[in-house]
């Protein structure tokens, strides 16, 4: 006897178990059915394909299936929403197995916009006409091109005079040079290695003889501006944050 069987997937993929029951008037039959679920669409992030500096560009491999008839044809239109620009590159590749599977791949080119630090999505759609669409979602963190540790200071006034020290490092890779640093306050500082490398250690105080907004006795902030020759950060700003004094009782 034979007993078709008709699996909603869902968009379920890989090895799944499907248990079911026959009922026949003598007896009950409980049968397991192992099955590979392919999906007929896809989309994957292909290795190797960011941008190694700083992953502005992510490719993505398409993948579209079909067997006896069933399965989805290759995307006809491509399109994004977000801080990005999807496109189809190259032609797409075709492949059939031996169990009849036909398969078809294409690459598609992501370039993120250049936006400031922060956490951002897109979207990049995917549509066959008449209604029919998937969806692709991305998520990716800007972070800083040079960044400090620590990123800022907590200080009681009379630690301001004493010698602290920071590390700049490069996220990118990218050797620079620390070329000065600003503050509202007189800062006494000093740089190692004093030329171009990811990694540079800062070690500064704050001169006690002059009065700023950070050392007077109601506490305040001092913003120390590091200045870089980093193509993409100009800058870096370490805020130091200075407790008021305890009043005697």
């Amino acid at each position: 006897m034979d007993i078709p069987v008709r699996v909603a997937a869902r968009g379920q993929s890989g090895r799944k178990r499907v248990l079911f029951l026959v009922d026949t008037p003598a007896r009950r039959y409980r049968y397991q059915l192992l099955m590979n679920l392919i999906p007929a669409w896809e989309a994957t992030e292909v290795a190797g394909g960011s941008d190694p500096r700083d992953g502005s560009v992510v490719e993505l491999r398409v993948t579209t299936r079909r067997l006896d008839g069933r399965g989805m044809e290759p995307p006809r239109e491509i399109s994004s929403a977000g801080p990005v620009r999807a496109q189809f590159i190259g032609r797409p590749e075709n492949r059939i197995y031996a169990s009849g599977l036909s398969e078809t791949s294409r690459l598609v080119r992501v370039a993120k916009e250049a936006r400031p630090e922060g956490s951002y999505r897109a979207v990049i759609r995917f549509a066959w006409g008449e209604g029919v669409e998937r969806l692709y979602s991305l998520a990716w963190e800007v972070a800083p091109a040079v960044k400090a540790s620590p990123a800022g200071f907590t200080l009681r006034r009379d630690q301001l005079s004493e010698n602290h020290s920071l590390l700049l490092s490069s996220t990118d890779d990218v050797r620079f040079k620390v070329v000065a640093l600003r503050s509202d306050s007189p800062v006494a500082f000093a740089i190692e290695p004093e030329g171009e490398a990811r990694r540079h250690t800062l070690q500064f105080k704050i001169l006690p003889e002059h009065e700023s907004p950070g050392s007077r006795k109601g506490g305040g902030v001092v913003d120390l501006v590091i200045e870089t020759d980093h193509p993409r950060q100009p800058s870096v700003v370490v805020n130091i944050l200075t407790l008021p004094e305890r009043e005697d009782p």
